[in-house]
């Protein structure tokens, strides 16, 4: 994972003026070598990865990853499981002309903690510990995408890399919201006061779809070295957004009551909420000319 702090649009496009999270997927190598990990903590957490790399001919290689994390809380109730798996595949491994297929899962099996709500436009520090969400609370998510891609290695060192990502996304939440009621100050609470409970609750679906083209190669001009950057984006972004209509009221409980309560039975109609389409095109060229062993100079331009 790479965090880049600072504009970036140059690069990346819109949506990175601040910033940007890459992620970088591990990619097969011409060697077989297994690694597994578990790591242990408080609150029953548990995570476990293996990364597998299988070498399947003398230019080719298989890598997977796959990983389960299980935990629950500080806070008596929330739930954490997740799990994943990430096959590749790359043949022409270091020739002219390398390929890559690869695919990705995760989902989410969580009991959400949405928080306590301020009291007074400050934070409750005594409700830290606590949580009053129910057991009919939960986040469902998944993701879902594959990724091909095809190297072209010139002579003179350049690369002409060609992507295609298309992936599904889903997202689903029911959650608790809680804070105090006729209480006005933290040094009123008692066990007996009252907290009152609403519903956060939202669905939606995604599809999206990437095809990158760049090209990457040095060359000397005027007696200067330049690092060249020049390429091409397309992208297509489906969004379907929805809501649900007769949520369960969350009867209220109390301060000392903390803790799930008994499922509510789920009443709630999925309704279509808004719809996001969306196709962006994307140009961009950089030259990056080293001017002494210290200086560089950058220069380039986008067009979205």
């Amino acid at each position: 994972i790479e965090v880049l702090r600072g504009s970036a649009s140059m690069l990346y496009g819109r949506g990175s003026t601040g910033g940007i999270i890459n992620q970088a997927s591990k990619q097969p190598f011409l060697a077989t070598q297994h690694e597994v990990e578990a790591t242990v903590g408080t609150d029953n957490y548990l995570r476990l990865t293996g990364d597998f790399n299988i070498k399947t001919a003398d230019d080719a290689a298989l890598r997977i990853n796959v990983m389960k994390t299980d935990a629950d809380s500080f806070r008596n109730g929330p739930e954490t499981h997740r799990q994943g798996v990430a096959p590749t595949f790359s043949w022409g491994i270091g020739t002219a002309n390398e390929f890559s297929l690869g695919y990705y899962h995760l989902d989410y099996d969580d009991v959400p903690d949405y928080g306590f709500r301020w009291l007074n436009g400050r934070p409750v520090d005594a409700a830290v510990d606590r949580w009053y969400g129910t057991q009919s609370d939960y986040q469902r998510d998944q993701a879902d995408y594959v990724v091909a891609s095809h190297t072209h290695r010139f002579e003179n060192g350049g690369e002409l890399k060609t992507a295609i990502r298309d992936g599904y996304y889903k997202r689903d939440l029911w959650a608790t919201t809680a804070g105090l009621t006729g209480v006005t100050s933290t040094n009123d609470i008692t066990d007996s006061s009252t907290i009152s409970r609403g519903n956060q609750t939202r669905a939606a679906q995604d599809h999206h779809t990437f095809i990158q083209t760049d090209y990457s190669g040095k060359a000397n001009w005027f007696g200067l070295q330049h690092d060249l950057l020049a390429g091409a984006e397309v992208a297509q972004e489906r969004t379907t957004t929805y809501t649900y209509s007769g949520t369960p009221a969350k009867s209220t409980t109390t301060w000392g009551n903390t803790g799930g309560t008994a499922a509510l039975t789920d009443t709630r109609v999925k309704n279509w909420g808004a719809s996001f389409h969306s196709t962006t095109t994307g140009l961009y060229a950089q030259d990056t000319m080293h001017l002494t062993s210290q200086w560089k100079l950058l220069t380039g331009l986008r067009h979205d």
